[in-house]
């Protein structure tokens, strides 16, 4: 499924997830679109961690980004800090109850056809080898053990909880 680019849209959320090999760093975006459907698309996909704070940072200056998830418990976890050393980036941190949350509220927009999901390889592969696990009691994205990169999809399922459930936008004052 295609849609329209963030850069076309203008405010949203990112959500940051590394591979379980620290290969990739996958960032994701999540916006409303005009007929109310949830939009997500893999924006950077860079190899390694090294480049992902710049890529963060120049998101938020690019776009309206409102706050950026980093599951602490999260193998992007250690992106927290630095990221967190720049002003124009909100840090959201899920704790499990809303990794849970996040969990269904993907699933249930999915089955009903709210969720827009921009075209992308890396994407779809994730989406054809996550499976789930339990977490008390509730199913969640199971991170370990697949033979692929799982870490687009955990993102894009943060960015749409962040989306729905993080910070209002706040609005941003004019620099005369």
């Amino acid at each position: 499924m295609t849609g329209l680019r963030m850069d076309r849209i203008g405010v949203g959320v990112l959500a940051v997830e590394v591979a379980a090999d620290r290969g990739h760093t996958s960032i994701c975006s999540a916006c409303r679109l005009p007929d109310g459907r949830v939009q997500v698309e893999l924006v950077a996909y860079p190899p390694g961690v090294e480049t992902a704070v710049d890529q963060v940072v120049e998101f938020h200056d690019r776009w309206k980004v409102h706050a950026t998830v980093v599951d602490p418990m999260g193998a992007a976890t250690n992106l927290r800090q630095p990221l967190g050393e720049h002003r124009q980036v909100q840090l959201v941190a899920p704790d499990a109850a809303a990794v849970k949350v996040a969990h269904a509220d993907f699933v249930d927009l999915a089955r009903s056809r709210r969720l827009a999901v921009v075209a992308n390889d890396a994407l779809t592969t994730a989406m054809r080898f996550l499976t789930e696990r339990q977490l008390g009691g509730q199913p969640v994205f199971d991170r370990r053990g697949a033979p692929v990169d799982v870490a687009p999809l955990v993102a894009a399922e943060l960015a749409v909880w962040g989306l729905r459930h993080g910070p209002p936008p706040i609005p941003r004052s004019k620099v005369w």
